[in-house]
Order: C-alpha cells, then structure tokens, then sequence
C-alpha cells in the first residue's frame, strides 16, 4: 500500500514538475501548486519526527530525535517563509527592515542545520552504547 501511495506521488508530482521546469519559459518558484506542496511536505515531514520522538522519548533515541524534529519544523516555517515571499512578494519578516529581514532568516536556517546536526549525533551517540 505504502509503496502504491510512493509511486503514485512521484508519478503526479514529480514527473510533471520536471516536464514543466525543462520548458525555458517556465518558472518553477512562481508555481503555487509546488511552492504550497514543498510546504505541506515540510511540515508533514515535521510532524512524523514529532511523532516517532513521542515513540522514542522513553527509548535512547528519543532526544535524538526530539532535536531532529525541531531542526525540521525551524526548516519548515523558513520554506514558509519562502514561499510566501515568491508567491505573494510579501516579506513576513520585513518588519525587522531588509537587514534585519536576512540576518533573522540566516540565524533561523543556522539554527534548524544545528538542531538537526545535534539530534542526529544524539541518536548516532545512542545506538552506538
């Protein structure tokens, strides 16, 4: 069943998406259909790390993988953020100013690589003991 429901995304989404971006003419960061899928994936992506951390959080891996669903959700919200830049030509940062705008983008980006980078040397720690 898991392996149909796989098959059958890569066949909707993917193959179109490159048939579309292989034209010259075509913008792929100005599609609302893949910008809003590249989001819903995220933070889908965000929750099942949350859930398999509630899984594990008795377990060695849990905080492991606690750290990895945080770096994944900071990760999220920044492809939100993204995405409605390109789409809506909006900054949902602007209010800090241009300057203020990136720099609170990059730490947020620094911030999600960290969190992920710890929790999975959290879980490397763990199954090695």
């Amino acid at each position: 069943m898991l392996r149909s429901l796989v098959i059958l995304a890569v066949v909707l989404l993917w193959q179109p998406s490159l048939a579309l971006a292989s034209t010259s003419s075509y913008d792929v960061a100005s599609n609302l259909f893949l910008n809003s899928f590249e989001v819903v994936a995220g933070f889908a992506a965000a929750l099942m790390a949350f859930a398999s951390a509630r899984t594990y959080r008795d377990g060695r891996l849990g905080k492991g993988m606690t750290w990895v669903a945080v770096g994944m959700m900071i990760m999220a919200f920044g492809h939100l953020i993204l995405v409605v830049r390109r789409t809506a030509n909006f900054d949902p940062l602007g209010f800090l100013g241009t300057t203020g705008s990136i720099l609170a983008f990059f730490c947020a980006v620094f911030a999600s690589f960290i969190a992920s980078a710890l929790g999975f040397w959290l879980i490397r720690r763990a199954s090695s003991k």
